[in-house]
């Protein structure tokens, strides 16, 4: 599974593939600045993530958007709960994430 993982790392949104510079880590792991970060990730890339959710979920770009900002946070919370480590706990658990969303755009 690992590699399947890595075979698709850099097409991966900034939010997944951020956890494998350590150099970020004191910034996710403080309360205050993760928001500050998480909130400049979602003004990066909303503009082209809510855009690609939009046209494939066939709604408005702010639905898009919205979509984007649940799974940036969503994605957020499981790092954080598995402590910012890519264990094959965590791997799992993006799996199974990864495929619950790919299943949602399907069925629409």
């Amino acid at each position: 599974m690992r590699e399947a993982y890595d075979s698709i790392f850099d097409r991966l949104p900034l939010c997944q593939r951020i956890i494998r510079h350590k150099k970020y880590l004191p910034l996710f792991l403080d309360e205050q600045i993760s928001e500050y970060v998480l909130q400049r990730i979602i003004g990066r890339e909303k503009d082209r993530q809510g855009l690609v959710i939009a046209e494939s979920l066939g709604v408005l770009f702010d639905v898009g958007v919205s979509v984007f900002v649940f799974l940036v946070h969503g994605l957020y919370a499981v790092n954080k709960q598995y402590k910012w480590s890519q264990s094959d706990e965590w791997l799992e658990a993006q799996k199974i994430i990864f495929e619950l969303v790919y299943r949602g755009l399907q069925s629409r």
